[in-house]
């Protein structure tokens, strides 16, 4: 009876060291993937951090933080309002731009369908999304300072690359024709200067 009762406990003991280090395995796996989900959630708010500074310096360096009465026409014709959510959405070329402004026309329009449906030409040739050039400069003013305000960016050589494959590549004939020869005629000009 003693030896059924010191086999029972052993084997209480065996399955409760066993289970211990299995829920401690589970448990460091666990505390594991928690830590590298917050050093990769660190990283990422460090580069935001990082992103902020070297705008506001930027903007200091060059005395951007004053505010200006009237937004130049050029800046306020790439800047497009959406009411529906109450934000500005800046475009900058080669940095998705084509599928921010489907988003937006189907965010102003309500609608539900695919972004993929709306042609790449449309999108870009559409009046339906309303730029921030189009208001008076006090309401234009008025919404800067209300709405929120995006841009997305890209790295300057992606962008570059995309543009030459996008442009000169896969492009209408003015592109891939045209603009390329000018750029050859300044690259052989450059090349005859280096060489006097």
């Amino acid at each position: 009876m003693m030896k059924n009762r010191l086999g029972k406990m052993i084997v209480f003991l065996a399955l409760n060291f066993l289970l211990r280090i299995f829920f401690l395995g589970m448990f460091y796996r666990w505390q594991t993937k928690i830590t590298l989900v917050l050093d990769s959630t660190e990283d990422w708010l460090m580069s935001q951090i990082y992103c902020k500074v070297t705008l506001n310096s930027t903007c200091l360096k060059n005395n951007l933080f004053k505010s200006i009465r009237n937004l130049n026409l050029s800046i306020a014709t790439w800047l497009f309002v959406e009411h529906n959510y109450k934000f500005i959405y800046c475009e900058v070329p080669k940095v998705g731009c084509s599928n921010w402004k489907r988003i937006t026309l189907l965010l102003r329009m309500n609608l539900s369908r695919e972004v993929s449906e709306i042609e790449h030409n449309d999108i870009h040739q559409m009046q339906l999304l309303k730029r921030l050039s189009s208001y008076p400069s006090d309401e234009q003013e008025e919404l800067l300072n209300s709405y929120t305000k995006v841009m997305f960016t890209r790295h300057p050589l992606e962008r570059l690359i995309s543009a030459y494959r996008d442009k000169l590549l896969h492009s209408e004939t003015y592109c891939s024709i045209t603009v390329a020869n000018q750029i050859r005629d300044r690259l052989k000009k450059s090349k005859i200067l280096l060489k006097r």
